[in-house]
């Protein structure tokens, strides 16, 4: 019985299966710390409205100190995203 040598074209092919191997697993690490950055944070929504149930439009949600923040839309409603310790600011501008 004869052995059959493997030429360098083998050892090209194995090479970049390996090397393919190794970026999927990469691909597969990054996506999954993506998932543990998203867990830091949470979505906020909310309905603002005055002590008679009026919805009150154009309130500013500000996370402290920071500059993220957004409005009360025409209902009162507002959503927005801030990591799970965040303090938020309310402020109506007359």
């Amino acid at each position: 019985m004869r052995m059959k040598k493997k030429t360098s074209q083998s050892f090209l092919f194995n090479g970049r299966i390996m090397l393919i191997s190794k970026l999927i697993l990469v691909g597969i690490f990054l996506i999954s710390q993506l998932g543990a950055f998203a867990q830091d944070h949470k979505t906020i929504t909310g309905n603002i409205t005055g002590e008679d149930g009026v919805p009150i439009p154009g309130v500013t949600i500000i996370e402290k100190g920071t500059n993220t923040g957004t409005v009360s839309d025409v209902d009162g409603n507002f959503t927005l995203s801030v990591p799970v310790n965040a303090t938020l600011i309310f402020c109506l501008w007359d």
